[in-house]
């Protein structure tokens, strides 16, 4: 399973620790007090409080005398161990909640007591705590609605993922201007076009090649114009190369995050 637990004492942005394409992440402020700002809104969390983002957040955590533990979970392990389950599903909202800190918690414990699988338990029960309600839609809750052309054009993007799309195409298919619905895009998502439609594709790819696709044909089943051009696509997005990136997933199957005993400490006072 590949996940990163990690314990932060001081302020920071999502963007300086992620370097994951697509994942979840899960935030539990451990105590005091936690400004959340993103471009939309901005929101205070307290101790024992839960915060669920995605890759695609532009996030900005100011700690007030507080620390914060952050669960990443790689989107391939979040999707490969979900599952629909309708007991979940009819759970209240602040139920669920409290039952994903306390699999939160338990994992820190697992982990700490270098308790290997009994942490993966707790890692599914709570990313199907998260899957099976509300609570999974992989952004902030506070961040508004999108512009509706904006939503059906990443809808159309997530449906059409291996189709050669572009800007212009796009456009005349919404009977929209190119220039409008470029600006307007980039204003909602904090990302141009056609880097989401090239991060969108690489997801996608880093899921194949997992399955066990080669990577010198998988790049023309996503119409990416040459080898050259996707290799310089995925390097850029993910860091690394194809073969480095499939080679830090093995390996990270066997590993276990290290998390200090201070956390533990940390955490458990939230059970009191």
């Amino acid at each position: 399973m590949s996940y990163t637990l990690s314990h932060h004492t001081q302020s920071f942005s999502q963007q300086e620790f992620t370097s994951s394409l697509d994942s979840i992440y899960i935030y539990l402020v451990v105590e005091g007090t936690v400004l959340l700002q993103s471009d939309q809104a901005s929101e205070t969390y307290r101790a024992g409080e839960i915060i669920i983002t995605n890759s695609q957040s532009t996030l900005y955590f100011e700690l007030n005398h507080a620390s914060v533990a952050a669960l990443v979970v790689n989107a391939y392990t979040y999707n490969r161990f979900t599952f629909i389950n309708s007991d979940l599903q009819n759970t209240q909202l602040e139920e669920a909640k409290d039952c994903i800190k306390d699999a939160f918690i338990t994992l820190v414990k697992n982990i700490v007591n270098h308790e290997s699988f009994e942490a993966e338990i707790q890692l599914i029960r709570l990313i199907n705590w998260i899957h099976n309600t509300e609570l999974d839609v992989y952004t902030h809750a506070t961040q508004k609605k999108l512009p509706e052309t904006v939503q059906q054009v990443i809808d159309y993007i997530n449906s059409h993922y291996k189709s050669q799309l572009s800007l212009k195409q796009i456009a005349q298919d919404f009977y929209v201007n190119q220039s409008y619905l470029s600006r307007k895009f980039s204003e909602s998502m904090d990302i141009t076009l056609i880097k989401y439609i090239k991060k969108i594709k690489i997801q996608h790819i880093c899921r194949d090649l997992f399955q066990g696709y080669k990577i010198t044909d998988i790049w023309k089943a996503y119409h990416f114009p040459s080898y050259s051009s996707f290799l310089k696509a995925f390097t850029k997005i993910i860091g690394t190369t194809p073969e480095a990136f499939l080679q830090a997933h093995h390996e990270e199957q066997t590993s276990t995050p290290v998390v200090s005993a201070t956390l533990l400490e940390k955490v458990e006072k939230l059970e009191e």
